[in-house]
């Protein structure tokens, strides 16, 4: 079944990705398995990039550059015999399915289903991915993902030089406080977090997603067309929102709420389901077993407002919260997430045929 991708609500009360991991040299075995040749990073990353050409996306009257919105990319990095990879996939909605399928078959988790685009024609979905372990098995399993698209091969002649920017770039950077640099005619910003960012204790480099990615498309007579990704902390999303809405800038569909645990999701849940703001609501989080009978209480009530909640506003609601032992077991879940997402988002189509459906 198609899914359309819709207004989404993310509760979200825990978020965990496993460990990130060290670089080093020989990453021939990476390239060959994924039929590309990637970049070695100064962060000791190997990375590729992979822009989607093919994709003829509008948003008004703007054609989107891939340098704007459209690039999909891919970082491995290297610890021993294990090698972790991170990226973000541009994907048309009916490739999602089959790319979910053959990540997952080679596991590779799907940590994230969004959109960065707002009122584009056609919509674009993104996908952000994360897995350890073998780095040609992994790259296979990419490659083997990347095959489910459209997504073209590597230009085979050296790619030629930028078009001038028609953007005061000193004075952009000089306002960002940044350099930038022209990327296809495309003036692109990555501004690393200040703070050593670590996972399990590990770090995790800017080329692996942790730079806030700023990109400026000029559209004539010195104004641009922007899109980026912001690397925040839970403290800093809802002033950083707030910031970009004065300055006219719109944030996405998908609005992220964090609420302080399992059993607060019902009442976060009924209030989005009353906005009626949204298509579908997903829950996500985890609930520990500890020492006394309060697990079974919380999950099992946070299990059943949300069922209450779907079925009293007749919206779909994704169940994305983990019961498990520890730490560890919840780790190796995440990826259950984009499943919740995933089964929203599908009920949620349901729902809108049938309420299409002609009536005897």
């Amino acid at each position: 079944m198609q899914t359309r991708w819709l207004r989404l609500a993310l509760l979200v009360i825990l978020s965990a990705s496993a460990a990130a991991q060290q670089s080093s040299g020989g990453w021939q075995a990476v390239d060959q398995a994924l039929g590309r040749t990637g970049a070695d990073q100064p962060d000791g990353t190997h990375k590729y990039s992979m822009p989607r050409k093919d994709l003829q996306v509008t948003v008004g009257d703007t054609q989107i550059k891939p340098g704007l919105a459209l690039g999909s990319w891919a970082a491995f990095q290297r610890e021993g015999a294990k090698t972790t990879v991170m990226g973000d996939l541009v994907l048309s909605e009916d490739e999602v399915a089959n790319v979910i399928q053959k990540l997952q078959d080679g596991r590779i988790m799907i940590t994230a289903i969004h959109n960065h685009l707002l009122h584009e024609t056609p919509r674009v979905v993104y996908m952000h991915i994360h897995g350890t372990g073998d780095a040609a098995q992994l790259a296979q399993a990419l490659h083997e993902a990347l095959a489910q698209t459209k997504t073209p091969p590597p230009d085979a002649a050296p790619a030629a030089a930028p078009p001038a920017l028609d953007l005061d770039q000193p004075k952009i950077e000089q306002a960002l406080g940044a350099k930038g640099k022209n990327n296809g005619g495309i003036l692109q910003f990555a501004v690393p977090r200040k703070e050593k960012i670590t996972v399990g204790g590990m770090p995790v480099p800017p080329s692996m997603g942790v730079a806030t990615a700023l990109n400026f498309q000029p559209t004539g007579s010195g104004k641009a067309a922007i899109a980026g990704d912001f690397v925040l902390r839970a403290s800093e999303v809802n002033a950083v929102i707030a910031t970009l809405r004065r300055g006219g800038i719109a944030d996405s569909n998908v609005e992220v709420t964090w609420v302080p645990g399992a059993f607060e999701l019902p009442v976060v849940a009924e209030a989005a389901a009353t906005s009626q703001r949204f298509d579908a609501i997903v829950a996500l989080g985890c609930v520990i077993r500890g020492e006394t009978p309060h697990f079974e209480y919380v999950a099992g009530e946070a299990a059943r407002g949300l069922g209450n909640v779907a079925l009293a506003h007749r919206i779909a609601v994704g169940f994305g919260v983990l019961t498990t032992e520890n730490e560890s077991q919840a780790l190796a879940r995440v990826s259950k997430g984009a499943e919740a997402v995933q089964a929203a988002l599908e009920t949620a189509d349901a729902l809108e045929k049938l309420d299409a459906a002609p009536r005897d």
